[in-house]
């Protein structure tokens, strides 16, 4: 503190000042310190007098009252450090699209100098915002406006927004709770008119397959769902005879859009080829029909087996005879049958040959195989689409063998079974086996003219209805001059024993001539059976063996047995 002149600068001499710093334990503190050059004693007694003293009197007061305030230093406060605002964003009220977004942008507390803040803009739906990165210059003032502009448009869309995002930057922190703020954007043009109402396009989609008697499954579609039950119409059909009810049905589609047809098969016992069931969608009112899938059929298989009978109904006949294999329906397409034979009792090739008859009509669809597994000797029939029937003709090969041998033909076995594809019943074989007797035409070396008594027989006919024994007459050629013995054994041809005569046993029938004698013939009696089959004339042998006391001229003869059916 200066103190004033209370001459005005009259006397200054009486008092000058001057600077002095003290040390603290904070720095230094500076005063002002002043000294009298000359003053009078507080002690002198003329100090309470008036006149000079008393302004040294305020003088001294003053001093001492700067001593006292200097007299213990009061270190300095360090100033506070800056503040860094921290930016918010508000949003201002929803607008209608093509008009401004606004938002405010505020540093709290408000920048000593204008403040550059960073934001992103961004929209949901599309009303032409520019979006992306902007500056807003924050004032001293502390808040600043900022306005994005939208477009307006002719097309319906969502309602959207507008959003304003604070990015970090320099200078400022971001507001953990208000540092983003979106206005709400509305759409202002009306949604086009709804569509008109389609009309439904009616399906039909088929089931899984089904065997005869079974349910055959139909499922009608309307796409889009009526609005209401749709009755539609549907035509059923079948291919084959499954007893389903064919002819027109109603069929109601609910509102779910689908609805399901059932239509039921009858069993039998007959075979026949595979069918189906169709369901066809008819036009009608309140719908289409698809054109890709207006139609649908379910497979139906039958479940009953196709026979094949082996049988030779024809007599031989100038060295041939007739062999067929018949089915008990015709195949239809995707069906076939191989029925393997299995030929014994002579060589095919050296004593007969086995081929399909020839002519207008004949095995129409049929092949004889003979490539392996199958052979010359162990042919296969093999039906096709639309066979039903094989004949075969077996002939006999002219040679020099001079034995007769029974050809045999039956059914192959094993991994040669009849076999068949696609008949859903398969097949059962019957008939057979086939017996046929190539009889030698070769005259062996004329024997030495017998001496003396010879045994033979004759051929002989006998009505199937006649007697109901054949007495089978045995001749001896003159008086024996020891006694003659022969055995009489029975042999099938065409006729087979049991079901059209009863056979003699080999060994079982022995006719005797006693030395002497002049009855030269001797008879047995074979039992004819009758029948009420067709069959033709059929044949067999009576054979002369085991003679003594007199050899055979002629030891076979044929019996012939004449049908009546």
């Amino acid at each position: 503190a200066k103190a004033a002149d209370p001459w005005n600068g009259a006397r200054p001499d009486l008092l000058e000042t001057f600077t002095r710093s003290h040390n603290t334990m904070l720095g230094k503190d500076t005063y002002t310190v002043a000294l009298l050059k000359a003053r009078p004693d507080r002690q002198q007694s003329n100090w309470q007098g008036a006149g000079p003293n008393e302004l040294w009197q305020k003088i001294y007061a003053e001093l001492d009252r700067l001593q006292t305030c200097r007299a213990t230093p009061t270190p300095d406060t360090p100033p506070p450090p800056p503040v860094v605002p921290e930016i918010s964003v508000t949003a201002g009220a929803g607008v209608t699209e093509g008009s401004a977004a606004v938002f405010t942008v505020t540093a709290t507390p408000a920048p000593a100098a204008p403040l550059s803040v960073t934001v992103t803009v961004a929209q949901t739906g599309d009303f032409g915002v520019t979006t992306g990165s902007k500056t807003v210059v924050v004032p001293t003032s502390g808040s600043a406006q900022l306005s994005v502009t939208t477009v307006g448009d002719n097309t319906d869309e969502p309602n959207g927004s507008v959003s304003v995002t604070v990015s970090a930057g320099s200078g400022y922190t971001v507001s953990g709770t208000q540092g983003s703020a979106s206005v709400a954007v509305s759409d202002d043009d009306d949604p086009p008119p709804p569509p008109p109402p389609q009309t439904p396009e009616v399906s039909v989609a088929a089931g899984a397959g089904v065997t005869e008697g079974g349910t055959a499954g139909f499922t009608v579609t309307a796409d889009p769902v009526p609005a209401s039950p749709l009755t539609v119409t549907v035509n059923v059909a079948q291919s084959g005879d499954y007893g389903a009810t064919t002819g027109t049905k109603t069929v109601i589609v609910p509102t779910t859009g689908t609805a399901q047809l059932s239509i039921a098969t009858t069993g039998d016992s007959s075979d026949e080829a595979d069918g189906s069931v169709s369901v066809t969608v008819n036009t009608g009112s309140g719908y289409t029909v698809s054109g890709a899938q207006g139609t649908a059929s379910v497979a139906v298989a039958d479940d009953d087996a196709t026979t094949v009978t082996l049988a030779a109904p024809v007599a031989e006949d100038g060295g041939t005879r007739e062999i067929t294999v018949a089915l008990g329906r015709a195949l239809v397409s995707g069906e076939s049958v191989t029925a393997p034979l299995a030929v014994t009792g002579a060589t095919a090739g050296v004593h007969y040959t086995l081929a399909l008859k020839q002519g207008q009509n004949l095995n129409a669809h049929v092949t004889l195989l003979t490539a392996s597994p199958h052979s010359a000797q162990n042919p296969a029939v093999a039906f096709a689409t639309g066979a039903r029937q094989a004949t075969l003709v077996l002939t006999a090969v002219p040679n020099s063998d001079t034995d007769e041998r029974t050809v045999r033909i039956a059914y192959g076995t094993g991994a040669r079974s009849p076999s068949s594809q696609g008949l859903s019943g398969g097949i059962t074989a019957s008939g057979g086996p086939v017996n046929t007797v190539i009889a030698n035409d070769d005259q062996p070396p004329p024997p030495p003219q017998p001496v003396g008594a010879s045994l033979s027989v004759r051929d002989v006919e006998v009505n199937e209805n006649g007697r109901r024994f054949l007495r089978f007459m045995v001749y001896l050629s003159e008086t024996p001059d020891e006694t003659v013995t022969v055995q009489v054994t029975t042999r099938d041809v065409t006729a087979e024993d049991g079901a059209d005569y009863r056979g003699v046993p080999a060994g079982s029938r022995t006719l005797r001539f006693a030395a002497g004698t002049r009855l030269l013939y001797r008879y047995i009696y074979i039992p004819i059976l009758d029948d009420d089959t067709p069959e033709g004339d059929e044949t067999f042998q009576a054979i002369l063996t085991n003679p003594t006391g007199a050899p055979i001229a002629r030891g076979t003869a044929t019996i012939t047995i004449k049908d009546n059916d």
